[in-house]
């Protein structure tokens, strides 16, 4: 091997400063996942699965100036370099490929992303069934081996969405500017682009009638005075709490599998600990009125109907 080190793990794991900045002399924190820093497994399953599946979809995209990026871990966060196409006559082949690529985005996004969610939910669906505190040891090694698949093609049909969604994105503001000299910070450009619907209102919206339903059954008056970690215990204790508690677990059981900090696996999700939705329904009952953010976004959704402040932004 000539005295060269030989690792324990596959490439994309840790930073080796002297060997990765003869490659790649820049390398970027990536100021969003790993602040603070990850524990190891996070920082395993970041710089290894599903850095490869991250790479399996950026050599599907063929971005014309960038094959994929490399992350590597260190001292557990994670930093990120990009392997530069500079010829130009690669750049050239490349692009053909590319604009291959981004067809089915353009065409289709929604059909694209109708028969991810499906496999994606099917797939979820069969892990959820399993018990793990009662499922055997072996298979328990089983269970583990199909979360860390789906995880990977989770990620993989994640990249795909965000290569497809991003380059999309890049090909209409060139499309803007040359032909009405307008870029994506534009108001014209903005506008096209509010409105939408998504899980993050569809999420907030159910948390917002969880809380209308609990002011109708009587139970406003716990929600305001108890901590947001008493609440559950205290409802517990009236049928109608325990009734309203029903409608709680449902919500949960869909849109429970999140956490608080993006993709740390020790943080625990909203179903092993509900003080986060609470707290939002707390906050919504103190609020009162109607639920704001569908408001807002039925108005943008007209046309015509927004408006432009001073310096440019929706209001």
């Amino acid at each position: 091997m000539g005295g060269a080190k030989i690792w324990d793990s596959v490439p994309g794991g840790d930073f080796d400063e002297e060997h990765d900045l003869k490659d790649l002399p820049s390398w970027f924190l990536d100021g969003t996942h790993p602040v603070p820093a990850w524990e190891p497994f996070m920082g395993w399953l970041w710089c290894r699965p599903l850095m490869g599946a991250m790479k399996c979809s950026s050599l599907k995209a063929c971005i014309p100036t960038c094959i994929a990026w490399e992350v590597h871990l260190y001292k557990g966060r994670n930093y990120i370099s990009m392997a530069i196409v500079r010829d130009p006559e690669e750049i050239k082949r490349r692009e053909i490929k590319f604009k291959e690529a981004m067809r089915p985005y353009i065409e289709d996004f929604n059909g694209w992303w109708d028969s991810a969610k499906d496999e994606l939910m099917t797939a979820f669906k069969r892990i959820k069934s399993v018990d793990v505190d009662t499922v055997p040891l072996n298979e328990l090694y089983h269970h583990f081996r199909d979360c860390i698949d789906t995880y990977l093609r989770m990620w993989e049909l994640h990249f795909d969405g965000m290569y497809g969604a991003y380059n999309t994105w890049v090909l209409l503001e060139n499309l803007c500017k040359e032909r009405f000299g307008i870029t994506d910070q534009s108001p014209e450009f903005q506008k096209m682009m509010i409105g939408f619907d998504t899980k993050i209102f569809q999420v907030d919206k159910r948390m917002w009638q969880l809380g209308q339903d609990a002011i109708k059954k009587g139970l406003a008056d716990i929600f305001m005075t108890t901590e947001a970690r008493q609440v559950i215990p205290k409802l517990e204790q009236t049928e109608t709490g325990r009734e309203w508690l029903k409608e709680l677990h449902e919500f949960l059981d869909e849109d429970g599998w999140r956490m608080e900090r993006l993709a740390s696996v020790s943080d625990p999700t909203w179903i092993e600990d509900p003080t986060p939705p609470i707290a939002n329904i707390k906050g919504f009952i103190a609020k009162g009125g109607g639920f704001a953010l569908e408001e807002i976004r039925e108005r943008l959704a007209v046309p015509g109907a927004d408006k432009i402040g001073p310096k440019g932004w929706l209001i």
